[in-house]
């Protein structure tokens, strides 16, 4: 199960309808039909703290998952250009690559991701430079 999550302004971790992340990992964190939870199409900055949140509460018990956007959303109201457009949120800038996406990808491994993947303008580039990150097989150490 994952939630859409933004900064509250205290490193908080809000999701989208206006709940704690942490309530909302705390609510399915004892639910064994659910192996894991997490976040998708949130801001990439906000991963780590996520991670930490969620580990926390459900220990080793679930998965983590994290599927960040690109930092982007679309803007419909055309950002006082006049043209709708796909803007930053929050001056955060948007990821610069696929090589950032799969430097990102290897520090939210270190906090904890257990599934790392990508939502909204994180493209086929930016999932196979996870998976070059992360190589699969004999010899390479993962799972």
């Amino acid at each position: 199960m994952t939630f859409t999550c933004r900064d509250g302004g205290a490193g908080d971790g809000i999701c989208d309808h206006g709940d704690l992340f942490e309530d909302c990992v705390r609510a399915v964190a004892g639910c064994r039909a659910i192996v894991g939870c997490g976040f998708n199409c949130t801001e990439p900055h906000l991963a780590p703290m996520l991670l930490r949140t969620a580990r926390a509460i459900v220990g080793d018990d679930k998965l983590l998952v994290c599927y960040p956007n690109s930092g982007e959303m679309y803007d419909t109201t055309g950002g006082g250009g006049g043209s709708e457009a796909w803007r930053t949120v929050d001056g955060s800038p948007p990821i610069g690559g696929p090589a950032e996406f799969a430097a990102m990808a290897r520090h939210w491994r270190e906090e904890g991701a257990d599934v790392v993947g990508g939502c909204c303008r994180i493209g086929p580039e930016e999932i196979a430079a996870i998976s070059e990150a992360f190589p699969r097989g004999p010899g390479s150490g993962a799972a």
